[in-house]
Order: structure tokens, then C-alpha cells, then sequence
């Protein structure tokens, strides 16, 4: 299975000013796996301590932070020679060893210890926490993995090479290639990215199932994935559990009531004796720090820069994966199908869209005129302007979308919808399974003057 992450972890790895590494991401998302594959593909002997797993490790720590002392230790624990040249020390589950963390300066300081990467999928949650630990702000290097892409979801299926080349070159797109790729986004949707889900529902497919057997089989691991999550909140915050895995299936109970527009997260009747943001205020940081949710702060005056009129109680709130999310809202494959215009607008198209931005590294906006019908779904900010971005069912007249113009005269904008849209100098309507490449042509990339006038025309 190939990883986007792979391609940072290699340009960490050849970097001339290299650090330690810190891999963040929510637990199962692959980060033990795509290191383990590193170091096989760069020949290196991969020394692989799980402090969950392995505690005794931990009093390494305790006794000496410099790394050459650390070394030697961990030779004498694993009984073997680490040869300081070919080696990658890897510390897995970090957060449970807070002085570990601490200690990642001084190997990146150290001109004899092996290169280290450290991970940990509730990290966020503990640093800051930790009395007399100090953390080694300034001397790591970050990569932030996520679960599967939809091209990397469309590549572990092993596809035909036109499909590929579509999500790299739009202009390839013909109205096959298009129906195909629209069901495929279809499966992405229900399936998500998580790698273990993502696996099995090919190889399912792979050996004959039925689709009812496949979905069947994948709902299981998906439920059963959220009940780790849930479990992990008591183990690391025993105190806010509840109220984390609480707010969490909220935030999927409201998107499900989300049937055109995605709302705000409101607070009250949701938990007894919680009746606003302050009284949530925790349990969203949290669930932040595990990667579990994307915040999308609401906007009446989306002016440059944004997140000076960003107010922290007023919000839309996403899942990381929308396999998981619909796992959550107990939403079948079939009405996936069923009902055109809940992939491409609503609840699961925006969830989508989040996880693209999120992914690209974008804060994430939305915008609501005060006293008015009109909502953007997203604004971003790029190249010193406000970028509107519209999620649509069809290619229909877009009133809010002309209003927001009218209002605010950005230089471009951005539609995703179930068409194959158009691109001009200053709007850009592309299929809803484009939307990275959108994204990073139009507010990632470095602008490159006028776009393509060519009009693509519209399916």
C-alpha cells in the first residue's frame, strides 16, 4: 500500500539539516507501518521501541537523557549492537514516556546517535502537561499523517492507469472515466482511509464478495475501531472520557441532521449540565489533539487575514475519516447510491472537502451572512486574497456563491460538485474527486499568472 507520507519521510531523511522527527496522526492511520517500510526500502536496521508495549524502556530515561548513554542502554535491553551509521531508532507511543520527548533535543544535537523518528497517537494530548518535562520546541522536525487519500484509496485498488492519470491531469477526463471515478469516490466515502478498513474491503472484493458481504464486514471494523477510540479516552483522560466520547458521537449526530447545509455545533440539550462552548471548550481540544476532528470556524466577515475574525464558540465540526463518520451515523452503503445528492452536497460531501483541506494543511473557515440565507461552505486564504468554496450537487446557478462576490469581490473562486465543471481565470469548477488536485493548483502551488481558459464543459 503506498503512502504519501513515504515521499516526507524521505525528504526528512536526506535533508541536510535533518532533526529528530515527531510522525503525528490518530491512532491506526498506518505511522507504525510506513516507518517500518522505510527503513526497509533506505536498507536501514530499525530499532523499534513501543513504550506501550515495552515499559521497562522507559526507565532509560529516567536514569540519562544524553543519547550516546541512551544507546547503550538500549543495546544492552534489545542484546544486540546498534551500528550508529545504518540504523533508525524509532520510539513508538512516545506520549508514555514524556521524558523521551524531552530527550529528542539532545539526539538532535548529537553528531553520533542514530537518526530517531518518534510517534505517538495521543501526543497532543499530554505535552504542556508533563510537570518538569520540557518539550523540544525548535529541535524536531514534523510530518502529520492522515488515513488514506482518495488517490491513494484509488491506488491500492490497483486501478487502470487512465484513472490515475485523471487526478494529476483534469484535461484527461471524458464522461467514462468521470462515471467511474464518481463511483469510486462513492466507495471512498463509505469505506474511508482508514489502511486496515481500506485493505480488506479490496481483498474482499478481490475474492468474490458481494457488496452487501463487503460492507457488512467493513462496518464491523469500523465499529469497532470507534470503540477503541473511545476506550483510549479512558485510559488517557479517565477524568473527560465520557464527555470526549460523548461530544464525538454529537458532532456525527448533528452532521447527520445536516441534510442541505452543514450548521454551527450548538452546545445546549446536548449534555446534561453543559450548556455552552466554555463547557465543551475541553473535550473539542482534545479530540483535537488525537487528530479525531476538524473545527471549521464560522465567519460573517470573511476578510484577509481570516483568523482575525475567527470567534472560538462558533464552528462547524467534521470527522478525520469519513468512513468512520458514517460508521458512526449508522449510514449504509446503499443510500450512498440511493440518493444523488448526499455525496456531493450536505454532511458527507462537505466532511470530504474538510479532510482535503485539513490534510493540505489549511485552517478552516466557512462563512454565514448575518441576517441572510447565504453560506459558503469554505473559505480559505491564498496568495494574500479570500478563496470561496463552494460544494454543490450539480452545476446549478449558485446563489451563494454570487452573493459572496458581489459582496466581497475575491480574485478566484472554487466550486466541487458531481460535474466535470470548467476552469477560467478566475473560477475554477472541478468534479468533487478533484478537490486536491483543486486545491493544491489553486491555493497550495505558487501562482503561475492566468489559468487555463479552456472550458472543460460540463457532463
Amino acid at each position: 500500500m503506498q503512502r504519501q507520507t513515504t515521499e516526507a519521510l524521505q525528504t526528512w531523511f536526506q535533508s541536510a539539516h535533518r532533526k529528530s522527527l515527531i510522525l503525528r496522526g490518530a491512532r491506526q492511520v498506518g505511522k507504525t507501518w510506513v516507518i517500518r517500510d522505510f527503513a526497509k526500502k533506505n536498507d536501514l536496521n530499525l530499532v523499534e521501541i513501543n513504550f506501550e508495549r515495552s515499559p521497562e524502556f522507559k526507565d532509560l530515561f529516567e536514569r540519562s537523557l544524553d543519547p550516546d548513554r541512551v544507546v547503550d542502554n538500549i543495546e544492552l535491553l534489545i542484546e544486540r549492537p546498534i551500528n550508529r551509521k545504518k540504523s533508525l531508532i524509532f520510539f513508538d507511543e512516545i506520549q508514555d514516556c514524556p521524558h523521551a520527548i524531552t530527550a529528542l533535543k539532545h539526539f538532535t544535537e548529537s553528531s553520533s546517535a542514530p537518526p530517531v523518528v518518534a510517534a505517538g497517537s495521543y501526543l497532543g494530548m499530554f505535552e504542556g502537561q508533563s510537570e518538569g518535562v520540557s518539550q523540544p520546541v525548535g529541535y524536531v522536525d514534523e510530518i502529520e499523517m492522515w488515513p488514506l487519500s482518495f488517490q491513494e484509496f484509488l491506488e491500492a485498488s490497483n486501478p487502470h492507469p487512465s484513472l490515475l492519470a485523471v487526478l494529476c491531469d483534469e484535461t484527461r477526463l471524458d464522461r467514462t472515466l468521470h462515471a467511474k471515478l464518481l463511483e469510486i469516490y462513492r466507495e471512498y466515502l463509505f469505506v474511508g482511509g482508514m489502511p486496515e478498513v481500506v485493505r480488506d474491503w479490496y481483498r474482499l472484493k478481490q475474492n468474490g464478495e458481494s457488496i452487501f458481504e463487503r460492507q457488512s464486514y467493513v462496518r464491523e471494523l469500523q465499529k469497532r475501531l470507534l470503540s477503541l477510540y473511545k476506550t483510549d479516552f479512558a485510559k488517557y483522560h479517565p477524568r473527560d472520557a465520557l464527555g470526549i466520547g460523548r461530544t464525538w458521537e454529537i458532532v456525527a449526530e448533528q452532521l447527520s441532521r445536516s441534510f442541505e447545509e452543514v450548521k454551527r455545533f450548538t452546545f445546549k440539550d446536548q449534555i446534561p449540565k453543559k450548556r455552552d462552548y466554555k463547557a465543551f471548550a475541553n473535550y473539542f481540544s482534545r479530540l483535537e489533539a488525537c487528530r479525531l476532528v476538524h473545527l471549521s470556524h464560522i465567519l460573517s466577515h470573511p476578510t484577509y487575514p481570516l483568523k482575525a475574525n475567527k470567534k472560538d464558540a462558533f464552528f462547524k465540526s467534521f470527522y478525520f475519516d469519513t468512513g468512520l463518520l458514517l460508521a458512526q451515523m449508522d449510514y449504509e452503503y446503499i443510500a450512498l447510491d440511493g440518493k444523488a445528492d448526499v455525496p456531493y452536497k450536505g454532511p458527507v460531501a462537505e466532511n470530504f472537502v474538510a479532510t482535503v483541506l485539513a490534510r493540505r494543511g489549511l485552517s478552516l473557515f466557512s462563512y454565514m451572512k448575518a441576517n441572510s440565507a447565504a453560506e459558503i461552505e469554505f473559505v480559505a486564504q491564498a496568495h494574500g486574497d479570500v478563496v470561496p468554496i463552494e460544494v454543490k450537487n450539480n452545476n446549478t446557478t449558485a446563489k451563494s456563491l454570487a452573493s459572496f462576490k458581489t459582496d466581497f469581490a475575491p480574485k478566484f473562486s472554487l466550486m466541487f460538485s458531481n460535474q466535470v465543471g470548467r476552469v477560467t481565470a478566475d473560477f475554477a469548477h472541478y468534479p468533487i474527486y478533484l478537490c486536491d488536485l483543486a486545491v493544491k493548483r489553486h491555493l497550495i502551488d505558487e501562482p503561475k499568472g492566468i489559468v487555463s481558459k479552456k472550458s472543460r464543459g460540463d457532463v
